[in-house]
């Protein structure tokens, strides 16, 4: 019999430049559940985690970290994935490894991580 790691639940906060909260984002273990409370740019939709989507799902989430992290096709990408101790491109740990910045905003994403698991 082959037992699948279960999934821990994700809980982050994408922040602003000045470490305000910017979007919480609440991950069930199964994903198929994706909760969020947006806390700043209630106005300007596009600059929050999920812009006008009123019911994330998973892949949203997903696509939301690929837009946090670089491009599967970038030429230096193996030597990234080593640095970084992955064996394959992996938006998600990509994201927790360098916390979301990227070029072209201040912002970054908090892990929180749930001791109870």
């Amino acid at each position: 019999m082959i037992f699948q790691k279960k999934q821990k639940p994700i809980h982050f906060i994408f922040r602003d430049y000045d470490d305000s909260p910017i979007t919480e984002v609440w991950v069930s273990t199964d994903r198929q559940t994706v909760k969020y409370k947006n806390y700043k740019y209630q106005n300007e939709p596009m600059a929050t985690v999920f812009g006008v989507r009123q019911s994330p799902t998973w892949n949203d989430v997903l696509s939301f970290f690929e837009r946090r992290t670089f491009s599967r096709g970038r030429s230096d990408l193996d030597d990234i994935l080593k640095y970084c101790h992955l064996k394959e491109y992996d938006p998600e740990a990509l994201v927790r490894f360098f916390k979301g910045r990227a070029g072209q905003d201040d912002c970054w994403i908090e892990f929180i991580e749930d001791n109870q698991s």
